[in-house]
């Protein structure tokens, strides 16, 4: 079986700790996704055209703690894995982003989650 070639791309965090005690896990990673991620997309997708790879790694830290109890912040390893056909359709807005993440490969710490990218809190 032959490799696909993908290019990665680590991010570095945002800069913010979250409190786990107003978010949840999926809270984050959906906030991380939408707020960070999903520009990254559009622009990587195009690169990744150019260079005839066929597919995008995004892959980012997320710092969080529970604010109360705790001095020293956890950070959850978050990688979505994007075929390039789908980083084209979202980067020419015929696609939303539910149907970009829903297509591709989403691993939190190393496990395939599924992610709403309504999940607000």
């Amino acid at each position: 079986m032959t490799a696909v070639p993908t290019a990665t791309v680590t991010l570095s965090g945002d800069g913010t700790i979250y409190n786990s005690l107003k978010l949840s896990e999926a809270a984050r990673v959906a906030r991380v996704i939408n707020e960070n991620l999903l520009d990254r997309v559009k622009l990587f997708g195009g690169i990744a055209q150019m260079t005839g790879i066929d597919g995008v790694k995004l892959a980012v830290g997320i710092a969080y703690q529970d604010l109360v109890s705790e001095t020293v912040p956890h950070v959850d390893n978050l990688e979505v894995y994007v075929p390039l056909d789908l980083a084209m359709k979202f980067a020419e807005a015929d696609i939303t982003s539910q149907q970009l993440i829903d297509g591709s490969t989403v691993l939190l710490n190393g496990n395939r989650v599924q992610v709403s990218l309504l999940v607000s809190g």
